[in-house]
């Protein structure tokens, strides 16, 4: 069984490159281009490792960070990002 990773992207691009890179090494892929999706798709436990924007048109990704921190089976998180820098 395949690992499956949740990209949680704005950008239909980069959801989508990252995708394909990823499933040429084997893993299963879920796309939400909103924070909003990526919180229902981690309901549902569609992920088992997330790819998180930081900057997301309904919110600041790294807040999904402290969301997750109740739920039963906390997923690994890595932020991604296409800005210079972080604050």
């Amino acid at each position: 069984m395949a690992m499956t990773v949740l990209i949680i992207d704005d950008e239909d691009n980069a959801r989508e490159n990252i995708g394909q890179f990823l499933t040429a090494r084997g893993y299963e892929v879920k796309g939400a281009a909103t924070l909003a999706e990526g919180r229902a798709s981690l309901q549902r436990g569609d992920g088992d490792i997330i790819l998180l924007d930081v900057q997301m048109p309904d919110g600041y990704g790294p807040n999904l960070l402290y969301e997750t921190a109740g739920m039963p089976f906390r997923p690994p998180i890595i932020l991604i990002t296409a800005y210079g820098d972080i604050d």
